[in-house]
Formats: structure tokens, sequence, C-alpha cells
């Protein structure tokens, strides 16, 4: 893979075999001061018995939940947090992974932590029937979420036998019938050591690695493991087709097709097909559903790929009313594709993402540990590069192939999830039919040709050699470019920001800073929409939207390449915008879609509701996504006025992180903004946020398996020093082994999401705890929330705790600026927000400033019982 990508995934990776069977995998990376140390089961939902379904997730939830050496169940969590790190566990169909990202010094006593957890499970009676609990909730969350819900619906629609038919998290009767026995059974017949891979990343030296493995893995005993995959699913024969109905606001569509398993010839041709018709904004589906005739508000096509089977499904959210105009344009596409195959533009986007995703998959330790142990857990972590070569080398006669293979009636499942009204109006099974194979006949979108220079783009010229930055240079009109240089990888990352947007938005046209922001990617005086998309997915990246209450803009992660021509085009959407009317229409449809899909949000729609309750009267208490009759007042020359106030060089700043030369960029910028003035003077700031005088609440109801609700103190804006001390506060009593998530989940199990967040803005700001219970939990949470205030309050918080707060806050800092984006987002908000970039790194000193009596006193001053606002969207 080094001759066509220079830097490959597995270089300088070693392996190591312990003689009881397990894998140790390492890769020194010291860009960072952080590791990552990953384990990695091979088993997850395709390997439990039907009586034991959802029984890998539960162990997930109890591997944290105490050994034998550390018996109280927040004891690992508090320990990690003390060291400064932080832990997490996913479960697949296919896997279960536990892991801990930390600050590199605290490596060895991690991974005790870690091996302890994996070798000497407690799985203590009363704990997991708390934690049963709390899964059930996580359940219910699923159940409110019509996406996901519907995903797995389609599964079960699709399958009769094999194992992804089923609800993968469980049902609550049988999860609540797990014992300690059943766990330790499959924990026995399936944590073997040869089935586990712990893969270790980061600022580490190999051999001690290597060392600390052997001492703390070598005993674990070694014994048969036992990876009983699925039964066999039987050849389907003819279309399935299946109608759901729900309390939903918006319709869900869902065509699946059986494909083939990993390292099939086919395999990733099939995936390559999948980008082709649905990822990203010049894809087939999203330009003729959803562009072209305007029928859907969301569409894409995904793939999943296993050892034994695969599947190809395509995804839309639309209007109840136009469900049957989207399933035949999508039959439609699909038919195209069949008839004609890909063009070569197509394959050269869909390389340039594979390009991209494998480069920006690298600059995350946790990715990239996770990453490695997935391939070696096919049979090599090798694979990795190999994977990415291939993918490089699929034809379009390989892709056209797969699609005539695969997209056939009789392989088919068709889903729909509608809201119960309309159901009994959709289309039933011999319509569907019918619409086969392409609807009104193939459709295929016009793409327009890539231009030479996306064909042929060398680097720009003086890549930086070594890490430098960042750096502060002036930029035409009086904006300002932040540049870090870092060439470990050659990717870039590219954040344009403006001061403003919803800040300076009324209740008269609330909604306008993301309509304008949205259309201006729709058009320019030299590039159409499609041209635009075609572009920028070309260049292996999307252009995206970054929106803030104080600040909005685009990012771009880019192959840097490709950095000249996607400076160009972003410099061009933002300066030169026409506000299509046709564009705008549909910008503004899909805008109002997003509000009514909010209301099938839970922490969406109850986040509205608090911000109406915490900020009324200022701009921060306006809707997401504005409001109906706002957005339908608005015309063309509203939003060209308001890009006008709003885009402004001297409100522009430009943060750049990635494989560059500081005076290149400086230089490309200053060309494509010669000539650029602001108009007048910028707009003035609203005022602060008024502090509430009582407890405000606003709820309402709907038919969910779940109550949400959001409760927030009024506190500091994001100017003030008492904000380090409540960003202490937030990670004293907020994640695993945090206060308010112990007394609520960890010890009554009565809540599946407890976190709090210090949400501090320009104008003014709240101290905010989100809770998702089941609806009769709802009260007897929110009190005993407010008695750990009170508590608090009174007795303040231990030494220990703040301690562990702050080892928690200063090690994950470093975790969360791993990837250039996060660094370059980091430096453009800073200097938008006064503080200045150099606040990113002086955040750090900031922290160790902050005394354990200084946390007290901001948990007296802001945590005011008599004194909040409350968002409830409450279940039934």
């Amino acid at each position: 893979m080094k001759d066509a990508i220079g830097r490959r995934l597995t270089d300088d990776v070693v392996r190591e075999k312990l003689p009881n069977g397990l894998t140790v995998l390492v890769k020194e990376i010291h860009a960072a001061p952080v590791v990552a140390m990953n384990i990695w089961v091979k088993a997850g939902y395709f390997n439990e018995e039907d009586d034991e379904v959802g029984i890998s997730h539960v162990i997930e939830h109890m591997f944290f939940k105490g050994t034998h050496r550390r018996p109280a169940p927040d004891r690992i969590a508090t320990e990690i947090k003390s060291l400064g790190g932080e832990l997490n566990a996913g479960t697949y169909y296919d896997s279960t992974h536990y892991y801990f990202t930390l600050p590199s010094e605290a490596f060895a006593r991690g991974l005790e932590v870690q091996a302890d957890a994996l070798t000497d499970p407690l799985l203590d009676p009363k704990e997991l029937a708390r934690e049963l609990e709390t899964i059930i909730q996580e359940a219910r969350r699923k159940m409110d979420n019509p996406g996901a819900f519907a995903a797995e619906k389609l599964n079960d629609l699709a399958f009769r036998v094999h194992r992804i038919r089923r609800w993968r998290i469980g049902n609550e009767d049988a999860l609540r019938g797990f014992t300690r026995e059943k766990l330790l059974d499959f924990y026995r017949r399936h944590y073997s050591p040869g089935n586990v891979i712990l893969s270790v990343v980061g600022d580490v030296e190999t051999g001690r690695v290597v060392e600390e493995a052997r001492r703390r893995l070598g005993s674990m005993p070694a014994r048969e493991g036992r990876i009983r995959g699925s039964p066999p699913e039987p050849v389907q024969e003819d279309l399935r087709f299946r109608i759901l109905a729900g309390e939903i606001k918006r319709a869900h569509l869902f065509v699946g097709f059986r494909t083939v398993p990993l390292f099939h010839p086919d395999d990733l041709p099939t995936r390559v097909l999948a980008t082709i018709l649905g990822k990203g904004r010049s894809s087939r589906l999203f330009q003729e559903v959803k562009e072209n005739r305007g029928l859907v508000e969301g569409i894409g096509a995904g793939t999943e790929v296993f050892a034994d089977l695969g599947t190809l499904s395509i995804s839309a959210e639309m209007d109840p009313a136009r469900l049957r105009e989207a399933a035949a344009a999508v039959l439609g596409v699909l038919e195209g594709i069949r008839t004609e195959g890909p063009r070569p533009g197509e394959i050269l986007k869909a390389r340039s993402a594979v390009e991209s995703q494998y480069y920006f998959a690298q600059s995350d330790v946790t990715g990239l540990s996770s990453n490695l142990a997935y391939y070696e857990s096919l049979g090599d972590y090798r694979l990795a590069d190999e994977f990415i070569r291939k993918l490089q080398e699929v034809t379009p006669e390989a892709v056209l192939r797969a699609a005539r293979s695969f997209l056939r009636l009789e392989g088919a499942a068709i889903l729909g999830y509608l809201p119960g009204e309309d159901a009994a109006s959709a289309p039933d099974c011999e319509e569907f039919r019918r619409m086969f194979p392409g609807g009104g006949g193939p459709l295929v979108p016009s793409l327009p040709g890539l231009p030479e220079s996306i064909r042929r783009s060398p680097p720009p010229a003086a890549f930086s050699r070594e890490a430098r930055g960042p750096q502060r240079l002036p930029l035409p009109g009086g904006a300002t470019l932040l540049v870090e240089e870092n060439p470990r990888l050659p990717i870039t990352s590219v954040v344009v920001l403006f001061r403003g947007g919803r800040v300076q938005e009324t209740a008269e046209n609330t909604g306008i800073s993301r309509l304008t922001l949205a259309t201006m990617a729709k058009g320019t005086h030299r590039r159409d929409a499609l041209r635009i998309a075609t572009e920028i997915e070309s260049f292996g990246c999307s252009l995206e939207r970054v929106f803030d209450d104080d600040y909005l803009g685009f990012s771009i992660g880019i192959l840097t390449r490709f950095l000249p021509g996607g400076l160009d085009l972003l410099l061009d959407v933002i300066r030169s915008p026409l506000f299509p009317e046709a564009e705008l229409e549909r910008e503004r449809r899909v805008q109002l879609a997003a509000i009514e899909a909010l209301q099938d949000q839970s922490m969406g729609f109850a986040l509205n509701l608090f911000r109406e309750a915490a900020y009324a009267g200022h701009p921060y208490s306006l809707p997401a996504y504005g409001a109906p009759g706002a957005l339908s007042r608005l015309v063309r020359e509203s939003l060209l006025r308001w890009h006008l106030k709003t885009f402004r060089p001297d409100q522009m700043v430009v943060a750049v992180a990635g494989d560059l030369s500081a005076g290149s960029v400086q230089e490309i910028l200053a060309g494509k903004m010669e000539g650029w003035v602001a108009d007048g003077p910028p707009p003035g700031d609203p005022g602060f946020v008024a502090l509430l005088t009582g407890v405000v609440e606003r709820a309402e109801r709907r038919k969910r398996a779940q109550t949400f609700q959001i409760l927030g103190f009024p506190a500091c804006d994001l100017r003030s020093d008492a904000k380090y001390s409540l960003d202490l506060l937030q990670n004293t009593v907020s994640g695993l082994g945090g206060v308010f998530f112990e007394a609520i989940r960890g010890k009554r199990g009565l809540a599946y999401v407890v976190a709090a967040m210090n949400f501090a803005k320009r104008l003014g700001g709240s101290f905010v705890v989100y809770l998702g219970t089941s609806p009769d939990k709802e009260e007897e949470a929110r009190k005993i929330l407010l008695e750990e205030v009170a508590r608090i309050r009174s007795e303040g918080l231990g030494p220990e705790e703040i301690r562990r707060a702050r080892s928690f806050t200063l090690g994950t800092y470093p975790i969360l600026l791993q990837t250039n984006q996060a660094r370059a987002l980091s430096y453009a908000a800073a200097e938008l927000q006064e503080k200045g970039m150099e606040e990113v790194q002086a955040y750090p000193s900031r922290i160790r400033a902050v005394t354990d009596q200084d946390v007290d006193q901001a948990a007296r001053e802001f945590l005011t019982p008599a004194r909040y606002a409350l968002g409830v969207l409450r279940g039934s």
C-alpha cells in the first residue's frame, strides 16, 4: 500500500502472541502525550444463543462494575478518572471492546486496572440488578429514535434465521432474568485468551508495553474458547415488505439487500457501489431523490459486512405524503446504476473518500487502536492496508457486476415506518412489486465531469517538515489566519468562522442563520450546487457547516494535495453565494422538516424546551432550527442582507492545521480575498442573558418509552474566571464515577443518561444536567439530583473528588485535541470569543490554578435550587 498511499496504518506495528494465546498489538505514535489501550473480544450479539439475547451487552456494562480487588462498583471509573483518563466500551454483532484513553505517563497503572477487569470480574448480583434497569432505559431510548428503531426492524424483516434478525439489546423480561451465573457462563465460553486482542497505540515504548502485557495478562488461564456464530440464512426467494405505524411526525423508508461476506471478491465493489449511491451530496440518491425531485429531507446508503453475511441498505426520511414518489425514485436510481454502471468520475470520488477516511482514522489513537484490533480479529492487522489497497483498485466493471447481482427484487426487503394516521394509506407489497425494477424507469442524475485540477492535483509548494505553531497571521480586510504546521499525515483541516449568527437573530427571523449557511453552498457565480458538491467530494471530504450560538461558518478536512482547490471552493462559497430561488425553497423545506423531525428526538426537543425556559427574551432562547412562521417569511433578499451583515472579513477567523506551510496558506488565502472589504460597522451584541428569579419549567408530553429532562442553573459567561471552576465542577459530578452519575444511575439505576455540562457562552451560561429516565422515574430522579445539589452546597465536595476531576480534566484535554480538526476549531472559536487562540494552550494552567475552595464557592454560587430552568419531554 505504500506505493499508492505513502504512510501506512500498519507501519511499525509490533505483534506479540502470549503463551496463553492472547494477542498484543503495539504502535508507537509520539505526536501527543496520550495512549489508547483497547481490549477487543471476538464475541458479540452473533455469539449469543436465543435465550441469551443481549447478554454480551450486559457483560459490557458490568465490565467496569467491580472486581475482587476493586469491589466498589464505581472504583474502576474513579481510578481511571483520577489518572486523567476516560473509559468506554461498545458491543456489536461480532465483537465487544473496552478501551481506556489516558495520559501516556499513566499507561502501566491503566493496564493494571484494565487487566483486573478482564481477568477477575465480580459480576455482583445486586449491582447486576441495578445495571439491568439502566440497560432497559437504554433500550427504551432506542425505541424512541425512529431511525434506529426502523433500522433494526429492517433486519427483522430481511432475515428469518440469522441472528442479525433479533432486537439486539434484548427484551425487558429476558434481561431481568439474567443472573450472575448466566453471565459467568457466557464469559467463560467467550472471554478466553485466544479470543482477546490488546491493542495499544500512542506515546509509549513498545518493549515496556509487551513486558507489562505479559505481566498483567500472561497469567490469564489458557482455555478453549467457543466462538459459535449464527446459523446460516436460507436463500431469499421473494420481496419482503412491512409497514410499521408509530407516534412519529416524519416517515422513514428503508430498502435493504443481502450482499456478500468479508473477503468475497464482490465485497469491495459493493462498498464502492454504496458510496456512489448514497455517500455525500453528489451521490446519485442525494442528487436525484433529494435535490432534483425534492422528495426527501435526508437519504443515504451504507453497507454492513461480517464473516458470514453482508447487507446494503438505503434509508430516507420524508413527509409521509411523499412516500410513494420517493420509493419510486429510489428504485429508479437503483435501476439506473444496474443499467449502465458507474462513471469514471464516480470511481475517482469513491477512491478519494477511501484515502481520506484512511488517513483521518490515523489522527486519533483511540480510533487507530480499534482499527488495528478489528483487522487482527479478522485474521491479521495488516489487512487494514490490504483492504485500502484493494478498494483503490475496484473497477467500474466490478461495481456494475455487484449492482446487477444484488439490487434485485427477490433479494430486497422494504420497510416503511410512518405516523399512525398515514400507515393505512401506505403502498402495499403488490404496489412495490410493480415499482421494480425501476419505478418509472431508470434514473441517472446528470453529474459534471471533474476538472483537470482535481485529476492532477500536486501538493502545494513548501510543505512543512517539522511541527510548528500555532501562528497568527494577517489576512486582507481585517481577517485573521491561525496556522499550525503538523506534518505527521498528508491531511489538513480548515475551519472558517464568523462572529455572530443566531446571537443576532430575533423571533421575527429565527432560523435565518442556518438557512443562509445551508443555501450558501447551493450556488455561486462560478459554481452551481452540483459542481460544489462534486468538487468537494472529489477532494475526499465534505463541506461541513459549523453552527453555534455565538458564531457560524464552514469546515473541511482534506487531503493536503487538494488544499489549494479546497480553499478556492471554500472562499467562493463564502464570498459569492447566489442564493438561487429554487435552492432557497429546497433548503427551506429541509429546515422545516428538521423542525418537525425534532419532535421525534427526545433530547433535542427537551433542549429546545430548556432554552425557552432558561433564556426567555434572549436570542439564546430561540429554537435550534428556527420557527416555521419566521422561516416561511424569509425571501432571497433577506438572506442576501443577512449574508452581507454576517459574513464580513473583519469578523472572520481562518484556522488551518495539518501538513502545510503557514506562508503558502497565507499566500493562497490572500489571493482569494483580494478586494474584500466589510460594508459599514459590524452588528452589536443583544446584551447579556437576564438571570432567572425562580423555577421556570417548559414541558410537553409524547408517546415515548422515556422521559428526557434537562435542568439548568444560571451560571457565568465564558469570559468569567469562574468558568474554570465550573468546568472542574462538571467533571466532579458527571460521567462514570461522578457524584450525580453515581447517585442516580450507579446506586439506583434510575436513568441511562446522566450527564452535566458547563454551558458557557459569550453572553451568559447555564450549568446543565441531562437525565433520561422511564416516565415513572422522572420526579424521583430529579428529587435525588436536587438533594445532591443541596448536599454539595452545604458540605462542599471532598478534596479527593476534586483531585480526580482535576486529573481527569487535565488528562483528557490533550486527548480531545489530538486531531487537526479539533485544534483548528478550538483555535478559531477561542479567537472569535475574545479570549485569543492562546487560551487553547493556556487552559491547563488555568485549571491548575483553581483551588478546592474555588470549586466549592462556584457550587454554592451557581447551583441554586430556588433558581433553575427545566425542559421536559415526558413519555407515557
